[in-house]
């Protein structure tokens, strides 16, 4: 398997159509990293997008049809990535921050 290009902790992760993202989460020094990091499986290949959008730690990610909606981290926002269209939709806000907690469809 290829190598990460940034390594991170605590990302948020989901993969769909043979694919894997990988959103924020911090660097050694517990700094924000806001990238979206991709890993392509059938050609064993990552690609990364550098984004403002991104700025979650501790958050999970599910996937409903062609969207990632990525939950917390941090924060009290809730995004959700379309992988088709390949950008953001802000979804409502949480009534608290939350972090280090699970999410699944």
């Amino acid at each position: 398997m290829a190598p990460m290009p940034t390594a991170v902790l605590h990302p948020a992760v989901a993969a769909s159509d043979q694919r894997i993202y990988v959103f924020g989460g911090e660097d050694a020094m517990q700094n924000p990293v806001r990238l979206i990091q991709v890993y392509h499986i059938s050609r064993n290949l990552w690609s990364r997008l550098e984004t403002r959008t991104v700025k979650n730690v501790c958050a999970p990610a599910a996937v409903i049809e062609d969207k990632i909606y990525i939950i917390g981290g941090y924060t009290r926002r809730m995004i959700a990535y379309d992988t088709k269209a390949n950008k953001f939709v802000k979804c409502e806000n949480l009534k608290e921050r939350r972090m280090h907690h699970s999410a699944t469809v």
